[in-house]
């Protein structure tokens, strides 16, 4: 291969990667630009509404609630897992060794009323709660017994004993929950149906749930927060294609 041959090649490769990255971030970019130019309704008009709504509200439990594997903390959607420490060489990274998830319906309330909102099938964008456990430590209590009951985590408590002194060899551990917790706040796009589901006074017949429409997304925060969340994403790629563009003009300006 030539010289020349092999900058075209690399060429191409740089606008096929660029262009990639600039459709992904388009792709991101009109989600986020869909929930910002979209008010948020109060509960009680979802009542009135067919098709996509977009509400923010505090969390409620309706008929049942969730224990968060790591805290213990009730909550109504839940997402875990446990990363390990790896490293190969001067390179270190956090490797997923076990996962898991939970969902049940839960109640979004404001000062207008209580809707239904069935989580299932939803993308959600929540806050993280670490635990972090150093190799050969011993975790909290409710996280070893997490553990003893999950078969495919192991102990982290590994050691050698040397007899004059034990040196701790398990790997670093993080803990990870995102969960959605009775009295926090959110921000529910999606679409809605009409259906009766409680006959508590101030609720309204309406169910949030993953239907047609194009995107169902729950927050915790507020629209803003849904907003910056969806954005994030886009933002990064631009910034990425950025730089691969930078590359392709220091190639292509010697030829």
């Amino acid at each position: 291969m030539t010289l020349l041959s092999a900058a075209t090649a690399l060429i191409a490769v740089l606008v096929l990667v660029s262009l990639l990255l600039l459709g992904d971030a388009g792709r991101h970019g009109a989600r986020a630009y869909r929930v910002y130019r979209n008010d948020p309704i109060d509960v009680a008009s979802a009542a009135n509404v067919s098709g996509i709504v977009e509400i923010e509200g505090s969390v409620g439990i309706h008929e049942s609630s969730l224990r968060a594997p790591f805290s213990g903390t009730k909550c109504v959607v839940c997402e875990y897992e446990v990363q390990e420490l790896r490293s190969s060489g001067k390179n270190n990274h956090w490797e997923t060794i076990h996962s898991g998830s939970g969902r049940v319906p839960f109640v979004l309330d404001d000062d207008t009323g209580a809707l239904l909102v069935d989580p299932d099938g939803a993308a959600l964008a929540l806050d993280d709660h670490t635990t972090r456990v150093d190799g050969g430590k011993a975790p909290p209590e409710r996280i070893r017994r997490w553990i003893e009951d999950t078969p495919d985590v192991g102990s982290e408590e590994k050691s050698w004993d040397l007899r004059v002194i034990e040196i701790a060899t398990g790997d670093d551990r993080k803990y990870i929950e995102r969960r959605l917790d009775p009295g926090d706040p959110v921000h529910v796009y999606g679409g809605v149906e009409y259906e009766p589901w409680s006959n508590a006074a101030g609720t309204v017949n309406a169910v949030v749930r993953d239907g047609e429409t194009a995107l169902f997304r729950i927050t915790d925060g507020d629209e803003g927060e849904a907003v910056r969340r969806l954005a994030m994403p886009a933002l990064w790629r631009i910034a990425g294609a950025a730089v691969v563009l930078a590359v392709l003009w220091v190639v292509v300006s010697p030829l």
